[in-house]
């Protein structure tokens, strides 16, 4: 009997829990959500786990901060001041934002499309 390697094991499990499971997790959850006879609180566990993976409540990836500054290199600043700046000045591509939440109506982007 041959032994395996356990670091290699881990990280055959770990290549197979970011394929194989992220996408089984995926479809269950859009399972339950899609599901006429799922109870409410399923649906509403399952669209917080959509919601939460999805970046739903993530302000800065709402912002489109997905690196922090203190990250960044000097040219990533400077590519992100340019962006802020035409939205500042009302160029920026998109539609218009009106508050944290990344809509005009309060709710976060995708909400309406489970629940409403």
């Amino acid at each position: 009997m041959t032994e395996k390697d356990p670091i290699k094991a881990q990280r055959d499990l770990m290549r197979r829990i970011q394929t194989e499971g992220l996408e089984a997790a995926f479809d269950a959850l859009m399972g339950v959500c899609r599901d006429p006879k799922a109870p409410a609180p399923a649906k509403a566990t399952a669209g917080s786990a959509l919601f939460r993976a999805g970046g739903v409540f993530d302000k800065d990836a709402q912002r489109g901060n997905t690196k922090p500054v203190e990250d960044m290199t000097p040219a990533e600043i400077a590519s992100r001041l340019t962006e802020l700046r035409a939205i500042q000045n009302g160029h920026a591509q998109g539609p218009a934002r009106t508050d944290a939440t990344g809509s005009a109506d309060g709710m976060p982007i995708g909400a309406s499309d489970i629940f409403g």
